[in-house]
This record gives C-alpha cells, sequence and structure tokens, in this order.
C-alpha cells in the first residue's frame, strides 16, 4: 500500500480545544458545524496554529469543542475538525439592522449580495455596527463568513 505525504491518521477527540482563555461570565453560542483548520510546519506550535486557522474562520469564534484531530505520519501536518463556538456581537443599537429598502434583519434571515462580481447568498449570523456577519456556504461545502453592509444586502424570502 502507498502513502504519501498528506495522508491524514486519526491522533483521538477532544471535547474542547481553545488558543484563548475562556471567559465564564460570557454566554457562547454555535457558530459553525464541522469547520476544519490546518497547518503544517516543524515548529511546536503547528496544533495550535491549525485550531487558530478554524477559529478565525469567524470573527467572533473563540474555541472548538467537540474536536477530532489528525496528523500526517511524521506530525508536519496538523488537522482539527470540530464545532467553532464564540459571541455574536450585539447590534449596537446606533443604527436599525435593515438591508436595501430599509428592510428589517435580524439572525437568521437569508440574504444575498454581491461580492466581487458574483452573487452570494448566505445565512446571517449577527451584526457588528453597520455591517452584518454572514454565513456563505461554498459549492465545496465549505463555510466562511463575510462581513457585508447592511445596504448591500437583499433579504431572501424564507425557503419551504
Amino acid at each position: 500500500m502507498l502513502a504519501t505525504a498528506c495522508d491524514y491518521h486519526s491522533l483521538g477527540t477532544l471535547n474542547m480545544l481553545s488558543t484563548r482563555n475562556i471567559d465564564s461570565g460570557v454566554k457562547y453560542q454555535l457558530l459553525a458545524k464541522g469547520v476544519e483548520g490546518k497547518a503544517h510546519g516543524s515548529d511546536h506550535n503547528t496544533l495550535e496554529s491549525a485550531v487558530a486557522n478554524a477559529v478565525k474562520r469567524y470573527p467572533s469564534g473563540e474555541y472548538m469543542m467537540n474536536v477530532q484531530l489528525f496528523t500526517n505520519g511524521d506530525a508536519t501536518r496538523v488537522k482539527v475538525v470540530g464545532d467553532v463556538w464564540g459571541t455574536v456581537p450585539p447590534t449596537d443599537g446606533s443604527m436599525p439592522a435593515s438591508a436595501t429598502g430599509g428592510v428589517a434583519i435580524q439572525p437568521g434571515d437569508r440574504v444575498a449580495f454581491r461580492q466581487g462580481g458574483v452573487m452570494r447568498t448566505g445565512t446571517i449570523v449577527g451584526t457588528r455596527g453597520e455591517k452584518a456577519l454572514v454565513e456563505v456556504v461554498r459549492p465545496n461545502g465549505r463555510k466562511d463568513m463575510r462581513e457585508v453592509f447592511f445596504d448591500e444586502l437583499t433579504k431572501l424570502a424564507p425557503t419551504k
């Protein structure tokens, strides 16, 4: 059997992984499931980098739970797959969250917006100042977060 340098082998699972301190006074919520982070290098921070790469895909991400750990044969590449938890920034109240045409929007709403000449759709997971945090699912299934100004959003009808 042939093995390549990019084959990953399971090291096991952990309940929680974090590269930051968790504040017990803050209420955290699930931001995304099945998020993957990868890192490679010969330094001793490869696991830390893989976790950071997964969590930073969500601007308010803080830590991972239900994490599967993987490494390649010589342990120079690390992959983590798990659920990202964090805080959803509250609307600061200085500007009502509204999309094109003054339609009120809130977390959970499906929206469309143009990015780089391409029309994208996603789900609002939070707001920050004059922008909404929108979770976009790519065609390959990978989830990414985008910060989009309210006036660039179009609220979509609920799917049935």
